[in-house]
């Protein structure tokens, strides 16, 4: 029964083996609908972010933090501050406010120091009053360290001191993501004895998508906008310090360029693109099946009046006095018979109305024909067929009453 409503077999004239086909090939359509739209549903599950890059010019950025760590030898650090304005160098109580001096990490033997500014030294374009670089030394004050042993060297981790704000001492675990350790990694190097090494940064953004429903609904994705810095580094050979025999290495911090690079995820496979495009296949399998076997009845009622207002009866019975339901083939030949016999028993000698009759069943055929043609074929009538007979059974239920 659900399958006869399915694939339309109320079509009394069509052939048995049209309505086979027709199932076959709308269960087929069926699967082939089902299998894409899991198949897209898969895809947009595992589709990764794509990366949208994007660059602006700054006129500032803080200058990066710097972990040093792994030192073998109890040492102190000194640094100056160079000014683009006068190429002057200094070396004063405003850059030593910034250094963390090392303490002893009992753990690894070790001893780890930071240069440390929270974001608030910046490398500026303004020429007057501008950093040009930083400058740190480290130097040992160990007397028993055997300076002539080059195998020894010390980490040191470039990182956006904003970045360090947000994560703390947790950004250098190695349970963070991906990314995360790739800027760690990517930024850390290795200092020898009697070194000068001059490290270059640029800072980079990233605008990192969150796990959220939106993310695969198409709306606007919640970004986590995370700073960092890409570094290269030179070195050469320390010749001309007047304490190089207490000296470690030198480094020297300075901008590279004031053009940042902004790095935004993007989902372009989300759920909506998922609607549009089982739309089209839907469309695309919905002209295919009326190519083969045409298009159905029309039906002038939707949801509004089959289940918005279905409760309503005073919807319903205004819809039954504006349009009455067509009587079915089966009425109007009920009809006609009654009206043939009585014809034919009062009228049986006279052949004009005989004549008459004739005519009678030849328009009645052929308006039999012609209903039939528009029931299965032009609207579908079902509905108010249904308002019918609930009338005709609620009548009947209260005769009964009477």
């Amino acid at each position: 029964m659900v399958l006869g409503k399915i694939f339309r077999k109320d079509r009394k004239t069509e052939p048995i083996s049209v309505f086979s086909l027709r199932i076959i090939l709308s269960t087929l359509f069926i699967i082939v609908l089902a299998g894409y739209a899991l198949f897209l549903i898969l895809d947009v599950y595992n589709d990764q972010p794509a990366i949208i890059s994007s660059f602006t010019n700054v006129n500032s950025f803080p200058a990066p933090m710097l972990m040093l760590s792994n030192i073998p030898m109890k040492s102190h650090f000194n640094c100056y501050f160079t000014y683009a304005a006068n190429n002057i160098r200094e070396e004063n109580k405003t850059c030593l406010q910034y250094i963390k001096q090392p303490v002893l990490d009992t753990t690894s033997s070790n001893y780890n120091g930071y240069f440390q500014t929270g974001g608030n030294l910046l490398f500026s374009t303004n020429f007057n009053g501008s950093l040009k670089n930083i400058g740190i030394m480290i130097y040992i004050d160990d007397a028993t360290y055997n300076t002539k042993n080059l195998s020894k060297t010390i980490d040191v981790i470039a990182i956006d001191s904003e970045l360090y704000n947000t994560y703390g001492p947790k950004l250098f675990e190695s349970q963070n993501s991906f990314f995360l350790n790739s800027i760690v990694k990517t930024n850390t190097y290795e200092l020898s004895l009697n070194q000068s090494y001059n490290i270059k940064v640029t800072r980079n953004i990233k605008k990192l998508m969150t796990k959220s429903w939106k993310n695969y609904l198409g709306f606007t994705p919640d970004l986590e906008t995370i700073p960092y810095f890409t570094s290269t580094i030179a070195s050469s050979l320390i010749t001309n310090a007047t304490d190089l025999q207490s000296l470690f290495s030198i480094i020297t911090i300075e901008p590279y360029s004031f053009i940042i690079k902004v790095d935004t995820d993007q989902r372009f496979k989300t759920i909506s693109v998922i609607i549009g495009l089982l739309g089209g296949a839907f469309g695309l399998i919905k002209s295919l099946y009326a190519l083969l076997f045409g298009t159905k009845a029309i039906q002038p009622w939707g949801l509004a009046q089959r289940c918005v207002f279905k409760v309503n009866q005073t919807a319903q019975n205004q819809l039954m006095n504006i349009l009455e339901p067509m009587q079915l083939l089966e009425h109007l030949t009920h009809n006609s018979d009654n009206s043939d016999n009585s014809d034919n028993s009062d009228n049986s000698d006279d052949s004009d109305n005989l004549e008459d009759q004739l005519l009678t069943e030849k328009i009645a055929k052929r308006i039999d024909s012609l209903q039939l043609m528009l029931r299965e074929y032009v609207v579908n009538v079902q509905y108010l067929e249904k308002i019918n007979e609930k009338k005709i059974n609620e009548k009947l239920n209260s005769n009964k009453y009477v």
